[in-house]
């Protein structure tokens, strides 16, 4: 059996989308990890309590990375953007194992202010080196799209 973690970052008031992963990747591992021999990890953090060096070390071991954002980048302090910028440093690294680092934003609804640094991430065209970004709506939209993600990423590791 191969191995792979996958890391989500989810800040509070994200508990469904945190739960969604984890049945997305449920899922995925039942339907199609296990008959072809693979198996995705789930590792997350949400509430930044830990020692940073903690979250960087299960990071670094991490094949893919998944940020779900909503209004914010986190609590002052305890940001998630230090954590991408760390995973896309680690997927640049080629003796480490990250692949791919996606961002998931929440559509916004209604009159939320956004965290100033967070609309100029939305909003600023992708560069090559940026993680790719994906818009949802709904907790079921985000299980959706983790499911696309891993069947794409089982393809990719049979090739």
């Amino acid at each position: 059996m191969r191995l792979f973690n996958v890391f989500l970052g989810a800040p509070e008031g994200l508990e469904l989308e945190r739960r969604a992963f984890h049945e997305a990747v449920g899922e995925s591992n039942q339907a199609e990890g296990l008959p072809r021999g693979t198996l995705f990890v789930p590792l997350f953090t949400s509430r930044k309590i830990h020692e940073q060096e903690a979250i960087d070390s299960n990071i670094q071991t991490s094949t893919y990375y998944l940020l779900a954002l909503d209004d914010n980048w986190g609590p002052p302090g305890r940001s998630f953007e230090h954590d991408l910028h760390f995973a896309l440093a680690c997927r640049e690294d080629p003796t480490l194992p990250m692949r791919e680092v996606v961002v998931l934003v929440k559509k916004q609804a209604g009159d939320r202010p956004l965290d100033p640094g967070l609309s100029a991430f939305r909003n600023r065209a992708p560069g090559p080196s940026d993680p790719r970004r994906i818009e949802f709506d709904s907790p079921q939209q985000f299980k959706t799209i983790v499911n696309e993600l891993f069947r794409g990423w089982l393809r990719e590791l049979a090739a």
